[in-house]
């Protein structure tokens, strides 16, 4: 039988990947993300003109690399959105390597054309790129978008038919379900929820699944809506109720076969440090690490270890996991010999037990619905374990234009550690503190950039109400 086509939707963050996605649902998903970003794995099923195409709207932070990974490798044909504003970006390029070598069909999405600018040099990046359109040398098919007024994405949709035609994608409805699981998640009502998207036959409820090592017989399925279905065919998505055990992301899904036994999964169960090891000499700061699901749980760890520490500092991760912040995890610090350290979570909460102990044992809680909110208190806690040790150290070069409504565009180099995008800097000047600040944007070869290392130059929007100069420092602590 045909069956619909699994769409990757994927670029560089804030280039108009979720609010294409809106005005093909008729949604408003992202005034809804937390800081105007994707920060988890979404997929979705729309109908258009009798067709229905099933859509992974995927994360474009440089933090969500593996997330957008996943879901490319998932889908069938891919979207690559650029915005004609900001042309090829960093996670622009990473979708492209990503899309060549899984040899994913893809078109191209021009997004934000309702600000009257030119494609042509958007198309000659994309060309750059290995990127090559139709009518510049290429195959690949594009549509100029506004996800704004909705110019163009009609074009865009008859072009991913006419893919997935080519393609001709079919399934047999009579075998063994099977699948990828994309996100999964605890629910304080639902328990334990894998959302997946199925690749053959047909997901019916009662059937017994194993996703990794973690076996469940399906009690409830919802589709991308909410609503409670019976059953689910593949090429679309849905959630899976029944699960006991956290089912890992980015594997596949497959019918246990009858009286098939699988080993049980293990468990990890967090164990006081009472001591560092030989590794951990000098100060060492602890980090528990919460989310509510395990693409977002794996993208924060990641981000935590990249965080760059003094000498004579170690960061460790003691403990992960999904859910809610609980006393059994502050209660980890209370049993150490340590203190330093903190407890971060991610788009979850805290429960009233842990505040209460966090508090008389003044150990630091922090939630948030962004991820760079978290780096950051994690950066500062640094900062007040060893003191106050500088994390980077840049050297003002050039000063590009008085400053504007949206601070100073400077230009400097890396004179120790790491400067780091969205970062707030401590302003010097011979030896003195001056004033505070932010940066906004940091970019190499006219490229954003999360970070940039020691010895090397860069340019960055500063937001401070110091008037910066030539020679002052910029100081990460």
């Amino acid at each position: 039988m045909k069956r619909p086509p699994i769409i990757a939707i994927v670029g560089h963050v804030d280039h108009g990947k979720t609010t294409l996605l809106d005005y093909i649902r008729k949604t408003n998903i992202a005034s809804g993300e937390a800081g105007g970003i994707t920060q988890a794995t979404h997929a979705y099923a729309v109908t258009y003109n009798g067709n229905t195409l099933t859509f992974i709207d995927t994360p474009g932070h440089e933090a969500f690399g593996a997330m957008r990974e996943r879901g490319a490798r998932v889908a069938d044909i891919a979207i690559l959105v650029v915005a004609s504003t900001d042309g090829v970006e960093e996670q622009t390029k990473e979708a492209i390597r990503v899309l060549a070598e899984t040899n994913t069909p893809y078109v191209v999405a021009l997004t934000k054309t309702d600000m009257n600018v030119p494609l042509e040099k958007v198309k000659a990046e994309l060309m750059q790129a290995g990127v090559l359109l139709e009518g510049y040398g290429g195959d690949v098919s594009f549509a100029g978008v506004s996800c704004k007024t909705g110019d163009g994405v009609t074009d865009l949709l008859d072009l991913l038919i006419l893919t997935a035609d080519v393609l001709d994608l079919e399934y047999d409805e009579l075998s063994a379900p099977e699948g990828y699981c994309i996100e999964s998640t605890k629910d304080s009502k639902r328990g334990v929820v894998a959302y997946v998207v199925v690749l053959e036959g047909v997901l019916r409820i009662g059937t017994e699944i194993v996703i990794g090592s973690v076996v469940a017989r399906i009690k409830a399925l919802e589709d991308s809506s909410g609503a409670r279905i019976t059953e689910c065919p593949a090429g679309l998505p849905c959630a899976i109720i029944g699960f006991k055990d956290m089912p890992p992301v980015g594997t596949g899904f497959r019918t246990l076969m009858k009286g098939e036994k699988v080993a049980a999964p293990e468990r990890s169960i967090p164990v006081p440090t009472r001591r560092s090891s030989s590794k951990e000499k000098g100060i060492v700061i602890n980090v528990i690490v919460k989310a509510a699901a395990q693409g977002p749980l794996e993208a924060l760890v990641a981000a935590v270890r990249a965080i760059a520490v003094p000498e004579g500092c170690t960061l460790r991760i003691a403990s992960s996991g999904i859910g809610d912040i609980t006393d059994g995890d502050v209660q980890w610090f209370v049993a150490s010999d340590t203190k330093q350290g903190i407890v971060v979570g991610f788009d979850v909460a805290s429960t009233k037990q842990a505040d209460h102990l966090a508090k008389v044992n003044r150990i630091e809680v922090v939630t948030s619905a962004i991820i760079y909110d978290l780096t950051d208190a994690v950066a500062h806690c640094i900062v007040r374990a060893t003191g106050g040790a500088i994390l980077g150290d840049l050297e003002v070069l050039a000063l590009f234009g008085n400053k504007g409504p949206k601070g100073h565009v400077v230009g400097g180099a890396v004179v120790a550690g790491e400067i780091q995008n969205g970062a707030k800097v401590y302003i010097t000047r011979e030896g003195v503190e001056v004033g505070t600040g932010v940066i906004a944007n940091l970019q190499t070869g006219k490229k954003e950039v999360g970070r940039v290392l020691e010895g090397n130059e860069c340019g960055l929007l500063v937001e401070s109400e110091i008037d910066i100069r030539v020679g002052d420092h910029i100081v990460i602590k």
